[in-house]
């Protein structure tokens, strides 16, 4: 474009590839911003758009043409003004963001501190649920021996026979069924899998017994549906002409 400068009497000489004037910036320049940017990368752009500029009237003010010189001169004392605006308004809003990630910092903190307490807290409602549970169960078991289910207003308690191996003096369980766990190598324990197998065989094993006992567990059973009624299948059309009306079988469907 020609540049235009009246400052000391210059007529129009050779032509610069950027803005016109001083005071009238380019509209088709994909970084000249028409509102104050408040977003950090808007003003970012604004602050890179400033420097920019400002080097080129730097170059303009080096230049040995005194129409470009003075030109330049004008450009550069514009554009440092707008330079340490957008630069300091940058710094401001970077700021302002790094302020609130604080925040969230302090939030996250919080949040880990109130989610261990939580874990706590939901530790020892489970273990108080269980001893209810249990205390229930054993209550109306005693009550009901013989009964494998119990039925109630909306729960069902369902019991499964269980066996386990009590080992009533482990000094008197033979080497044989006696165990060494792995990687480490600790005294001898017994093998009560293999103890339960050889007792529920018939066979006796000196220091050991098989306990039978009761686990409960409840649940509320879901409602039974209703069967769902099955559509006939449509058939092909035909090109004779047919009965619109539904068949009595059909009626509702």
């Amino acid at each position: 474009m020609t540049i235009n400068s009246t400052t000391h009497g210059y007529t129009p000489s050779k032509t610069c590839r950027t803005t016109k004037t001083a005071s009238e910036p380019s509209s088709k320049d994909p970084l000249n911003i028409i509102e104050p940017p408040t977003s950090l990368w808007g003003l970012a752009l604004e602050d890179q758009r400033n420097q920019v500029e400002l080097n080129y009237a730097a170059e303009l003010f080096m230049s040995d043409d005194p129409e470009e010189k003075a030109l330049g001169e004008e450009l550069t004392n514009q554009f440092l003004t707008a330079t340490e605006r957008s630069g300091e308004q940058l710094s401001i809003r970077a700021d302002e963001i790094l302020e609130f990630c604080d925040k969230l910092d302090y939030v996250a903190k919080y949040q880990k501190a109130r989610a261990e307490e939580l874990k706590f807290l939901a530790d020892r409602t489970a273990t108080k649920r269980d001893k209810i549970k249990k205390y229930v169960m054993d209550t109306l078991h005693k009550r009901r021996p013989d009964q494998k289910t119990i039925y109630l207003p909306t729960h069902e308690m369902r019991s499964k026979l269980n066996t386990s191996c009590e080992i009533t003096d482990e000094s008197l369980i033979p080497s044989a069924f006696m165990t060494t766990p792995r990687p480490k190598i600790p005294a001898p324990h017994p093998n009560k899998d293999l103890i339960k197998k050889f007792i529920q065989a018939g066979q006796e094993v000196a220091g050991a017994v098989v306990n039978e006992y009761r686990t409960w567990t409840s649940h509320k059973p879901k409602p039974k549906s209703k069967p769902q009624p099955r559509l006939k299948q449509q058939e092909p059309p035909q090109l004779a002409p047919v009965d619109t009306q539904p068949a009595e079988d059909d009626e509702g469907w």
